[in-house]
């Protein structure tokens, strides 16, 4: 039986990744009456913003982008078996 259950949701991924991003984006782009190549512009494309919390430390927080979703190469047949 070769069922691929988790393959056609991995390769919609980037279909989520894109939302997500560009929902943040807009988000700020609101916050702070800017376009969206101004967000873009200032927070680069991972969205990437520094802070201070309460102790004086720095911190950054960005968006973990994947850059390829290309599916396996080779899949062993137990791995499929499992899968199932």
């Amino acid at each position: 039986m070769t069922q691929q259950h988790g393959y056609c949701n991995f390769f919609e991924g980037w279909r989520i990744q894109y939302i997500i991003q560009f929902s943040i984006a807009k988000t700020l782009a609101r916050k702070f009456d800017i376009s969206l190549k101004k967000v873009f512009a200032r927070y680069s494309k991972r969205l990437s913003v520094t802070y201070e919390n309460t102790k004086e430390y720095a911190r950054s927080v960005s968006l973990a982008l994947y850059t390829s979703f290309a599916r396996r190469q080779h899949v062993s047949q137990e791995n499929e078996e499992e899968a199932c």
